[in-house]
Formats: structure tokens, sequence, C-alpha cells
């Protein structure tokens, strides 16, 4: 037979299926996903030539037709465009969507099975849309197969699982089934169990009055925890710092009648035995070293009022006060103040008619108080009817002074009177000119305790007030008692208002049935600039209604929170809540973000973590470039809830096309042996972190085809040239058979 028509005729033959696929291409330009098709062709057979020139070197084997080798599926990317279809996807990248046909069914990418009850499919359209059941389907009813995570029920409700390790562990996996996402989706409200705060803390930013941060729970003044308040982290009037770390010097001088004079400084951190650090350590030093007295100021009542201390001069006697120094300057207490009166004792007067039992006087600047009867004698020298008080204000003989008739001074624990004339020898050696007037004494007015009888004419201290006893003896108090005690006009001068540095932040709660609430908390420095810790703050917590107005909680829950150069720490504590607990953190936020103590920007809520949330519905259907399938609900929440199945081939080309955009796993056996997939196992598309290895998904986008139009036409012109000349092999071979034929004739 003529072997030009044989190979005319395979060549027609070929370049026929090769004009078949590529206009196959052509009229897939514009279907969404399509690979193109690459036919490539191979010689059909060989036949041995070795009679001719047998010892020839060049080989004379001849070749006979051609025929499809294959018809190969172009691997690139198509172009991607968007899309308003509510679930349409792309992935650009290695792999494909995982589609199938049964509603209950599962594909493990891990352990694939290719059954024909099975029948699941590989594509690169992603038009999906929701059937009649809310399943997720392409164009020919095929569900999209992905990884579910089973927070949707059966009943619509979204269960959230607030623990993102084991959803992300879950979505690391193989076992794919039908997707499904209804319309009417309900997010169930969750309570919550866990909150995290970053707040910045600006201590110089804004204050709250003392009298309304240290309070006992009856809502009474806490005096004790304001002494123990740090000097340096509190306010003034003006809500300015008092900054005591760099205004830290008080001096105060004293200046008694006899002429004694004593100056004492206290300094704010100092190492000295005047250092002090709280509130109460300086009113400590200050009324053991001074005599005066520094107090909360308090009411016609005794009860503490308003912001103010008091400086008073609680002591037997009157005296000058001189109050200087940086301190005294923030603290409004600078100044002079002449006779700083007491009002507790009045001086002796020799020419009184009589001195009842009780009274006090002052001779000398020695204190005394008549103990028996009524009358009127030498409180110096008539130790049966007067007490000797206090002689804390006479001063010790001094050799270099010239003393005058009358003046008394006190050596080796005795007072002594000048007599006789005026000069100065030795009080102990010299009773010629000094008379000796017994012991010294140092005393004090007595604070009132409550049961004990007093007697007409008994002085007392009773809240930071003195009273004189001005009635019959008898044991009623002097607040309650104004029949029977006077209060007695002491001298005293105010400091600045004071407030501690404060503020308050709230984060929205939710209670088991969707309630909102407001978990407040209001941070007030305790500590500023001590060894250590930068700061400490106090913080109270409770929880309270939307509005944050009223409190739910029973009390607040107290704890703290401090900085160590600018690092924010606190443990973890426990609010009651909607039958359990919160734990709650002021700290830091569930992602790490810390709490800050800047000083050059508002204190405010820098970022808040909690898990919990209100009722919501289904918004909106998003899925992210790891092809997670995430969901949004109407009450702000956004949680995933799965994400799509994809599956990567080592050998693409050994898919086989079934229409329909879509391909097949088909099993073959190579060399008689067992059968093995023919586009080997399928590969997971994301690793153990559920990150996709090969690609990445776009949501709201769809995939063009992947023809080439240009070379598509090319091509086929190419394809076209070649079958016609192969016609014409052909028509030749055919006429070399004519002329054969007539050869015989």
């Amino acid at each position: 037979m003529n072997a030009t028509l044989f190979n005319g005729l395979s060549g027609i033959l070929t370049h026929q299926v090769g004009l078949d696929s590529v206009s196959n291409n052509i009229a897939n330009v514009n279907t969404t996903g399509y690979r193109a098709n690459i036919p490539q062709f191979e010689t059909l057979f060989a036949k041995s030539m070795s009679y001719i020139n047998s010892s020839s070197p060049i080989n004379n084997d001849f070749e006979h037709g051609v025929t499809v080798s294959s018809n190969a599926i172009s691997n690139k990317n198509g172009s991607y465009k968007s899309s308003d279809g509510e679930f349409d996807i792309a992935y650009a990248g290695k792999g494909w969507f995982v589609v199938g046909t049964q509603k209950s069914g599962s594909f493990d990418l891990q352990n694939p099975t290719v059954a024909a009850t099975q029948k699941n499919y590989f594509t690169r359209d992603g038009s999906f849309s929701r059937d009649s059941e809310g399943y997720l389907v392409n164009a020919s009813g095929y569900y999209l197969y992905g990884i579910d995570l089973g927070k949707i029920s059966e009943t619509g409700t979204f269960n959230a699982s607030r623990n993102e390790a084991a959803d992300n562990l879950a979505l690391s996996g193989s076992n794919l089934s039908p997707l499904k996402i209804p319309e009417d989706l309900y997010y169930q409200p969750t309570v919550t169990t866990q909150v995290g705060a970053a707040v910045n803390l600006n201590k110089s930013a804004t204050g709250t009055g003392v009298n309304e941060v240290f309070l006992n729970a009856d809502g009474s003044f806490d005096l004790e925890a304001f002494l123990a308040q740090d000097m340096n982290a509190l306010m003034d009037g003006d809500l300015k710092l008092i900054d005591a770390l760099n205004y830290k010097d008080l001096t105060i001088t004293t200046t008694l009648p006899s002429g004694k004079t004593e100056s004492h400084t206290f300094t704010y951190g100092g190492s000295g035995s005047n250092g002090f650090k709280t509130v109460g350590e300086l009113k400590g030093l200050i009324e053991a070293q001074t005599g005066l007295t520094l107090d909360i100021t308090r009411d016609s009542s005794g009860n503490p009022a308003g912001c103010t201390m008091s400086l008073r001069n609680d002591t037997l006697y009157d005296m000058n006060i001189s109050v200087s120094g940086k301190l005294g300057q923030k603290l409004g207490l600078n100044g002079n103040s002449e006779n700083f009166s007491s009002g507790a004792v009045g001086a002796y007067n020799a020419s009184a008619t009589n001195y009842e039992v009780g009274a006090y006087v002052m001779l000398d600047n020695v204190v005394y108080r008549r103990t028996t009867s009524v009358g009127n004698s030498d409180p110096h020298t008539d130790t049966t009817n007067w007490e000797r008080i206090d002689s804390s204000a006479i001063e010790g003989y001094n050799t270099a002074l010239a003393y005058e008739v009358g003046n008394v001074v006190e050596q080796g624990g005795l007072l002594y009177r000048r007599i006789g004339t005026a000069g100065n020898s030795d009080p102990a050696t010299n009773p010629a000119d000094w008379e000796d007037l017994g012991a010294s004494a140092t005393g004090s007015l007595p604070n009132y305790a409550e049961g004990t009888t007093y007697n007409t004419n008994d002085i007392v201290s009773h809240n930071g007030i003195l009273y004189k006893r001005t009635g019959a003896s008898g044991a009623s108090d002097p607040y309650t008692d104004s029949a029977n005690w006077t209060k007695v006009g002491n001298d005293s001068r105010s400091t600045t208002k004071f407030a501690v540095p404060s503020y308050t932040s709230g984060v929205e709660v939710y209670s088991s049935d969707g309630t909102k609430y407001v978990l407040q908390s209001t941070y007030y420095l305790l500590d500023s600039g001590n060894d250590g810790v930068g700061e400490r703050w106090e913080v109270r917590s409770a929880i309270y209604d939307s509005t944050g107005k009223s409190m739910v909680s029973t009390a607040p829950v107290v704890h703290e929170m401090t900085f160590d150069n600018g690092v924010a720490s606190a443990a973890s504590v426990a609010i009651p809540f909607d039958g359990g607990t919160i734990t709650y953190n002021p700290a830091q936020t569930e992602d790490g973000k810390l709490s800050t103590n800047y000083t050059y920007v508002e204190s405010s809520v820098k970022a808040k973590s909690q898990d919990g949330s209100p009722a919501g519905r289904l918004d909106d259907v998003g899925v992210d470039s790891n092809g997670r399938i995430i969901l949004t609900f109407t009450n702000g929440k956004s949680e995933v809830m799965g994400r799509v199945g994809l599956a990567a081939f080592v050998n693409d080309q050994g898919l086989q096309k079934v229409g329909g955009n879509m391909f097949q796993m088909t099993s073959i056996s190579v060399n008689g042996g067992q059968p093995v997939y023919s586009s080997g196992a399928p590969i997971l598309a994301w690793d153990e972190t559920g990150q996709l290895k090969f690609g990445k998904v776009l949501d709201s986008m769809l995939e063009t085809s992947n023809v080439d139009i240009g070379a598509a036409l090319t091509e086929l012109i190419v394809l076209q040239r070649g079958y016609s000349f192969n016609a014409k092999a052909f028509t030749t071979g055919d006429e070399l058979i004519k002329e054969a034929i007539g050869l015989k004739k």
C-alpha cells in the first residue's frame, strides 16, 4: 500500500483532533476556571530498513504516520476579576477546590477513596451559591467540600468556641465534608468569663478628692487609709501633683512665750530621723517634735470634712509659728502666725478671787491645774492645791545669761525661780539666789475616753477638737453633750485641698442571656517614685448596669496594679458576675497589649478584650487568604466556622476531565502492578498550622479561563495549514495509486 496515502490520512485525523482541542479552548475563552487543552502529537510507528546498506553508520529506520500523544491541560493561572456573588471565590496557586455529589459524604485528603458512590471532583471554578438547605453548591448542584468546625447546630444556632487554639488544630485536619451556612443563623449569647484591659494611667491628668477616695464600707472617712497615702501620690487643690520628690522640705519653727525657739525640718524620702513618706509619718513627726497637731479638717461635730488638713495648736501654750520650705509651699502652709493660740490655758492672776478645782493656769510659762479646794494661791509653792502639769516651755539654765528676779529656769530636772537680785549664779549651789520649785514636768491635754468621769474644768481632745467641761462631773460625750462641754477656740491653719490621681475605665461585658453590663474600674495612685516600684495604683472593680451609673456588684473588688520601670504588672482577680466569676486583668489584654503610665498622653483605655457577646444574626460571610470561612454577626462578633477544601496533586495531568469544569482521580496499573492514582494521591494544601502552602484564596473574585486567545488563534491557523498539507499528501498518494493501477493497462 502507498505509505503516502496512509501518512496523509493519519495527519488529517491527528490535526483534526488538534483543531478540535484548540477550537474548544477558543469556545471556552470566557468559561470560569477553565483549563486550556494542549494537544500534543507523536509518530505512529516505525519499521526497520536495515536491508538498505546495513553497514552504514546512519540509521535507516522509517517512521510512519502521526497520532495524538496527549491532550494535556495548562496549569498556569488565569486572570482574576471581582465578582458580586456572595460566595464566589478564586484560588491563586497550585491546587483545586473539592466538590462532591453526596450531601452526607466525606473525603479524607490523606486517605482518599475512589468509589462510584463517592464521586468527588476537583475544579478551579469558584462560583458557589446556597441551595435550598443552605449548602454551598456549584452550578451543577455539587456540594463544596471543606472542614466544618461544627459550630452551627441543626436549629440554626451558632455556638462560639472561644478556643482559637482548638479551632486552628481542627482547621489543619484532612477530612472534608459538605459546607452548610444557613441564611438565618442566630449567634447565641455567651457570658463573659475573661476580661483584659490595656489602659494609660497619667498621674498628672486628673484626680478625685480624698473625701471621696478614702471611705469605709459604711461611707465614713477612712482616716487610717488616708494617713497611709504616699505624700508624693497626692494632688493639690488645682489638681497639680504635689511632687514631693522635688518639693521635699517642710520646716516648722515654734517660739513659746518663754522665748524658747525650736526649728524642725522634715524631708520627704529622707534617710534621717526626720525623713517621711506617708501623710501619717509626717503627721507623727510634726506632733512629736513641735507639739502641733496635723489632722484632717473636721466639722463642728468632729467628723472629717472636705479635702484639707489642719495644723492646729492643741498644746497647753500659745506660741508663734513659722512654716517654710518648698513642700510647705505646695501644701499651702507657709507663713508666720503671731500668738498661735491654744485657748486652753489662761495666765495666772494673783488678784483673782478664786480658782475652781480643775482650773488650768500658766505662771512663768509653767502650766498648773487646781486640784483640791476652791481658792487662790501661788501655784509655784502651793503643791497642796496645785498640780504642775507641764514645764516644757522653760529653757535650761545658761551661764552666759543675766537673769531677772522671777525668772524660772530648768536644771537637772528641777525648776528654779530667781530671787534676791538680778544676776547669774548656779541654781543648784546658790539657794540664796534661786528658789527650788521642785521637779519639772512634761504633759499634754488628754484624749477623751468613753465612759470616763470628767470633772468641772477638765479639758480633753475629742475628734481633733478641744472641749472644756463646764458642767458638773459626768461621763457624757463632749460631741453630744453641749450643755456640759464647751469647745475651746484654738488656732489652726488649713492646707490646700488634697486629691488623689485617678481614672475610671469601663469594659462592656455580657450575661448568659446577652444583657450588657459594664465592668468599671477606678484607679487611684497610692505610691509614686518609690525604690523598686515606680508607681502603685489601687484598682476598685465592680459590675455596673449598661449606663455605668448603677453598681450591680455587692461591693467593689479591690486589687492593685504596679509599674516597675514603666512595665505594668497585675495579678488577675475574680469579679463575681452572673452566678459565676469574670477573670480580670487590668494590666494587659488577651493578645498581650500592656497598660502604660505615660504622662504625655491622656489617661484612656488603649485596648480591651472580653470573651462574652450579646445575641446576633448572621450579617456577612467572608473567606480569608487561607481559605478560612469567617462569619460576621450583627453583634459585631466575627468567628471562623470552617475552611474551604483545597487539594493539590503531584501530577495534575493525571486528572481525568469529566465536563462541567471538573476533574476526577483515576487509577492506572503500571507494568501490571498494583493500581495507583495517575495524578498521585492528593496533597493537603495547608500545613499543620492551617496556613496554605501552595497559594491563596481570593474572596469575592473569580478566576477566568487561562486560554491565551492570541496563541490559540495562531495555533488554529498552524493546525489548519497542517491539515491542508496532509490533505494534499493524501490526494498525492491517491494519484500515485491511480497511476500504479493504470500501468496494468
